[in-house]
């Protein structure tokens, strides 16, 4: 049993990995979710100055990209994929409604427009409409339709600054992507090391 000194030991990032990441998470998905997740904030953090942005910019791209890198990999994990699946499509797509990003973005930044940010959270939102909405079989394929879909109008189509063009691109890949459809662990087959006939290469 853990004594009062002991507890503390653990450290704020294992307490805190505990509540971001599924606790099935191995060491190692761990690990990725939060080399992606620190990436994600520093990449927030230099693209933000590199462009001028104020303070109160800098300091919400760090937090915006620690958790849309981070939510990359944790969406995909087995264990957080179960969960998400494990009741219908309400709670999924009210946790894509909750990833109001882009209008919060336009609240503090006045170069991202109402009518960009509102356009891109509703293709966002209407997407994963679609996506609930279709046979299983065919989610998959629709939701990178989709993601390909909100990542050229974001980049081509949409005026949007600079320092916030990366935010609704990786948006899509962790909700249309990552959070709904389901990612189960990859099982081994055999003949996929030695290239025997159960292999099959992609195209």
């Amino acid at each position: 049993m853990a004594t009062p000194q002991s507890e503390p030991g653990r450290g704020w990032a294992t307490r805190v990995s505990t509540v971001l990441m599924p606790p099935e998470a191995s060491r190692g998905e761990r690990a990725v979710g939060w080399a992606a997740a620190l990436i994600g904030a520093a990449l927030g953090a230099g693209v933000a100055a590199t462009h001028g942005g104020s303070a109160l910019l800098i300091v919400a791209l760090t937090v915006i990209g620690f958790d849309l890198f981070g939510g990359v990999v944790v969406n995909v994990l087995p264990s957080a994929s179960t969960r998400f699946h494990a009741g219908g499509p309400r709670g999924r797509l009210l946790f894509v409604a909750g990833h109001a990003h882009l209008p919060v973005l336009a609240l503090i930044t006045p170069e991202l427009s109402w009518p960009a940010a509102g356009a891109l959270y509703a293709i966002q939102l209407g997407s994963a409409v679609l996506i609930e909405a279709v046979p299983a079989k065919l989610r998959r394929p629709v939701a990178f339709a989709c993601a390909a879909t909100v990542i050229t109008v974001a980049v081509s189509v949409v005026p949007v600054p600079a320092a916030l063009a990366w935010v609704a691109p990786v948006l899509s890949v962790k909700l249309l992507i990552g959070h709904l459809l389901r990612h189960d662990r990859v099982r081994a087959h055999a003949g996929c090391a030695s290239g025997r006939p159960g292999f099959r290469r992609g195209h």
